[in-house]
């Protein structure tokens, strides 16, 4: 996956465009963002056949994942491994990703429960989505996993 000469300009529209969406499970959540993102820096978006207007809630979400990737036990990690393989990411280590990489990582709760982000142009911060608050900047610190689009 290539990405245009001018992609930080693209995606910094992008970025600036979704600061004023507000979450929702069906158009505006982690990984509608981040597809969005990558598709904004290289003209493909990986989820044209998978995500956009398909589920409503997160357990429609999961079970879709689940028959995306062939496995009763898929979660967000096999995913974005399964769309990584299939549009030739690289998986990076988080502490060596750089800006525009797509990031998985943990939310914090009471069990391993996975979010995506992508990395601010700042090279400092992950912009992810929230449910409660919608874009959001976080530590990059968070970053467990990491792709590189080149």
């Amino acid at each position: 996956m290539n990405r245009y000469d001018d992609w930080p300009g693209r995606l910094e529209a992008y970025m600036n465009k979704a600061l004023r969406e507000k979450f929702d499970w069906r158009t505006f959540n982690c990984a509608i963002f981040c597809c969005g993102c990558i598709e904004s820096m290289t003209g493909v978006n990986p989820s044209d056949d998978f995500f956009k207007d398909k589920y409503e809630t997160p357990e429609q979400a999961y079970k879709l994942i689940k028959k995306f990737c062939d496995n009763s036990q898929a979660g967000l990690l096999h995913l974005c491994k399964k769309m990584a393989d299939t549009h030739g990411m690289k998986k990076v280590d988080p502490a060596f990703a750089q800006r525009g990489s797509v990031v998985l990582f943990d939310i914090g709760q009471s069990k391993k429960e996975y979010a995506l982000g992508v990395i601010a142009l700042n090279g400092r911060q992950i912009m992810a989505v929230r449910v409660d608050e919608g874009l959001v900047f976080l530590p990059l610190s968070l970053a467990e996993f990491a792709w590189s689009l080149d």
